[in-house]
């Protein structure tokens, strides 16, 4: 599952226009650290993108983006374990993922 709105629901209440102004900073903050992961792939360090994978997953998570977290923790546990071979197939999913919750939030709340 790609978006749950009904995590929001169960964190915040049934507030639409809560969720519509929570997701609207939610964006933007995970766009600059999916960029941080890339500057960190880019510059070889595993634990730098572990790290981030951990800060991302939980917010994630939070917000509902249930793909997202998974990808995170993913990312997470491959940097704390400096395998390689799984960030580089990690960090693209990571895009398309987030591609597809931002889509997803878009549809969902406009």
């Amino acid at each position: 599952m790609i978006l749950d709105p009904n995590v929001l629901t169960e964190m915040v209440g049934d507030d639409p226009a809560l969720h519509k102004a929570l997701l609207s900073q939610f964006v933007p903050q995970t766009s600059d650290i999916v960029a941080e992961v890339d500057a960190a792939f880019a510059d070889n360090s595993a634990e730098t993108v572990g790290a981030l994978g951990h800060k991302l997953k939980s917010s994630a998570r939070y917000m509902g983006a249930i793909a997202l977290g998974d990808i995170c923790e993913a990312l997470q546990n491959a940097g704390e374990a400096d395998d390689w071979a799984e960030i580089q197939k990690l960090v693209p999913q990571l895009h398309d993922v987030f591609d597809q919750t931002v889509a997803s939030i878009e549809s969902t709340y406009g």
